[in-house]
């Protein structure tokens, strides 16, 4: 059996024909081969390219565009969509498929001129921006997105799309860009020194943890160019608060090459058993000089 598709005109003759045949007694095929003869076949419209770009077009959502390429293709589009309900022949629909891509192309031209421009005048502000007082970490992504912005700026088939997104990387780069904060870190260096000197075996190792801790804190914010005076201070304050805090380990000898341990603030063990000798010492002085005394009154009370 045939899979062509007939109009309804043909068809509804040759039923027609069919009819007269059954009515009439004689055997008279004439009719109904005339019928069969004038058959038309229904062309088959192929109309599913044509709505995928409408519905493409809707997508674009053209009435937010004030342009005058988005008001015609808006127009195009309304025209399409009231050809698919009026059983259009193909080359009515291919005709109007080309009319459509044409005014979607049309606008999205004009938007990456829009874009490309906007582009062209932010990298313009960004390349006057003085650098020399920024933190390096803000500097190194400002120069990466300023980089990949000129890349697309130079591409001249990058769409409003791509021009779009580079635009918004290097706007965010620029609004990410940290001044550096000028913090008298000196008495934090000489903390961080002084705790590098320590020998962390001769203490406990709850102690020693709380002082690495504070440590490296102490190093992140030197390394820091956006830290305050305050966290400076803060850092330096709790890193020699940990260093006096450690605790020795039970029956440890002391160590020659550790200053004390390291415990800023703390006299060695020499300098105690220096302090804890000088009332000897003075006694001692004392003694010999009453003795010299009574010596000499001895002298003379001889003579």
């Amino acid at each position: 059996m045939s899979s062509l598709i007939r109009t309804a005109e043909s068809l509804t003759a040759l039923k027609q024909a069919s009819d007269a045949f059954a009515a009439e007694s004689a055997f008279d095929a004439s009719g109904i081969v005339t019928g069969f003869n004038q058959l038309e076949v229904q062309v088959h419209t192929d109309t599913q390219i044509l709505e995928t770009v409408i519905d493409a077009a809707k997508a674009m959502d053209l009435e937010s565009h004030d342009t005058e390429s988005a008001e015609a293709a808006l127009k195009t589009l309304r025209e399409a969509e009231d050809l698919l309900g009026a059983e259009p022949t193909q080359a009515q629909v291919d005709e109007m498929l080309k009319k459509l891509v044409n005014a979607i192309t049309n606008v999205m031209k004009t938007e990456a001129e829009a874009a490309r421009d906007a582009l062209q005048a932010l990298i313009s502000e960004a390349e006057a921006i003085d650098l020399s007082h920024k933190t390096t970490a803000s500097r190194e992504a400002f120069a990466q997105a300023l980089e990949d912005a000129k890349a697309v700026l130079a591409d001249e088939n990058a769409d409003a799309q791509a021009l779009d997104e580079a635009y918004r990387n290097l706007q965010a780069a620029i609004n990410g860009l940290q001044d550096i904060v000028d913090s008298d870190k000196s008495a934090l260096e000489q903390a961080i020194a002084d705790a590098k000197k320590v020998n962390t075996s001769l203490y406990t190792k709850e102690t020693v943890d709380v002082f690495e801790q504070a440590l490296k804190e102490a190093e992140a914010v030197m390394a820091d160019e956006t830290a305050t005076q305050d966290q400076v201070d803060a850092a330096a304050k709790k890193l020699i608060a940990a260093q006096n805090a450690l605790q020795k380990n039970p029956e440890t000898p002391a160590d020659p090459q550790d200053p004390d341990e390291g415990k800023p603030g703390e006299g060695t063990d020499s300098d105690t058993a220096a302090a804890s000798a000088l009332p000897t010492t003075a006694a001692a002085l004392i003694v010999s000089g009453a003795a010299a005394a009574l010596m000499l009154r001895k002298r003379k009370h001889h003579i």
